[in-house]
């Protein structure tokens, strides 16, 4: 660790305190939280992250100031102390491993209920409030909705069409048995 590089997010942790109208704790306060940080092989207390004194080394793992509800100052990562505000008092600290609150519905859930993006990163609301979003807004302007589909199956013709022949070869057993109760269906009406 650069010593110039700490000393220098100390400052910062402190004037960004002032600004904020929190308790600015005293350059050897946070020193000390600093070591014991270190001490602790720089990982977040929360997430166990590694942590970095600055923004150009990853902006979310860079170590905060935070000012618990309870009065207690420490140091954790930048993405836990942005979370850290949308749960009630300090129960941030208290949610099981594996486990996220969402935002939406304010059930702790594992993270197995949370869709991810293709970067890896956990979507804030849970898949049930996710789907009841999704309805909801195609429910408000369907037309609209099936229009962009016809759009898009226009433009992307070959890749669907690819797209059912694989299907088609996957399933080939049980379709075949779909229709024969389709034919068979249909001589008896």
């Amino acid at each position: 660790m650069n010593r110039n590089e700490k000393s220098y997010r100390i400052r910062q942790m402190r004037r960004d305190a002032h600004r904020n109208k929190k308790a600015v704790p005293t350059a050897e306060a946070l020193e000390k939280l600093a070591e014991l940080v270190a001490s602790d092989g720089m990982k977040c207390p929360a997430c166990r992250r590694a942590m970095n004194w600055l923004f150009k080394d990853g902006r979310s793992t860079v170590v905060t100031l935070q000012h618990d509800r309870s009065g207690v100052i420490r140091l954790i990562c930048k993405g836990c102390n942005s979370r850290h505000h949308l749960h009630p008092a300090d129960t941030f600290y208290d949610l099981p491993e594996g486990h996220k609150r969402c935002p939406r519905c304010e059930a702790v859930k594992p993270v197995d209920a949370f869709y991810r993006l293709a970067t890896g990163e956990i979507v804030s609301a849970c898949r049930e409030c996710e789907r009841r979003s999704q309805l909801a807004r195609y429910h408000r302007s369907p037309e609209a909705k099936r229009a962009k589909h016809q759009e898009w199956l226009k433009a992307n013709r070959e890749k669907v069409k690819e797209q059912r022949r694989k299907y088609q070869e996957l399933n080939r057993a049980r379709l075949t048995k779909q229709e024969r109760l389709r034919r068979e269906r249909k001589k008896a009406s």
